[in-house]
């Protein structure tokens, strides 16, 4: 089967919300740490942001809740089901962050990681279905978090533009002499 300690994990990010801007750069530093602390290689996993009309319609239809979550996971191949592995896919509701954070306090950024880690531990085949397995999962978010932070691999808001730069439609002026210069 080749070396598959060797492989880096893809990490296919997907952004189709505009509550919380987020720097999408960081999503897979951080998948990959979590599955080196669980000691797992995939080649490939999915983290999707959505808001939280769409996290409900999901919540719904897979679960039959259609009241609001943080996040929902989705496996798809189980270990070592051949040659390439496809982990699944982490549905994510930055907005679910925002909520819990107004209400209790917190960073909604760091509350976003956590939900990305929640939902790989779930893929993992971790279950908080009972007080047992919810004790030890809680456990196992605290210890990969602290990590997270301490090589400060948690999510962040994007960085600001460079300076001079202009990411939106300007108007053009005419200037006296036949110029014309776009404002920002």
């Amino acid at each position: 089967m080749g070396n598959r300690g060797k492989r880096e994990v893809e990490v296919l990010v997907e952004e189709q919300q505009t509550d919380l801007p987020l720097d999408l750069s960081r999503v897979a530093p951080l998948v990959a740490k979590v599955l080196e602390e669980e000691g797992t290689v995939v080649d490939e996993v999915s983290v999707r942001f959505v808001g939280l009309d769409e996290i409900c319609e999901l919540h719904d239809r897979f679960f039959g809740d259609p009241s609001p979550t943080d996040c929902i996971s989705f496996p798809i191949d189980e270990e070592e089901d051949g040659d390439f592995r496809l982990l699944g896919e982490v549905v994510v509701c930055p907005r679910a962050a925002l909520l819990y954070t107004g209400d209790e306090g917190g960073e909604p950024y760091e509350e976003c990681s956590l939900y990305i880690v929640h939902g790989l531990l779930h893929l993992l085949g971790y279950d908080d279905s009972s007080e047992k397995d919810l004790l030890e999962m809680r456990e196992r978010e605290a210890q990969i978090m602290g990590r997270l932070r301490a090589e400060e691999l948690l999510l962040q808001p994007p960085p600001p533009p460079p300076i001079g730069h202009c990411d939106h439609e300007g108007s053009d002026s005419i200037h006296p002499g036949g110029g014309s210069k776009r404002s920002c």
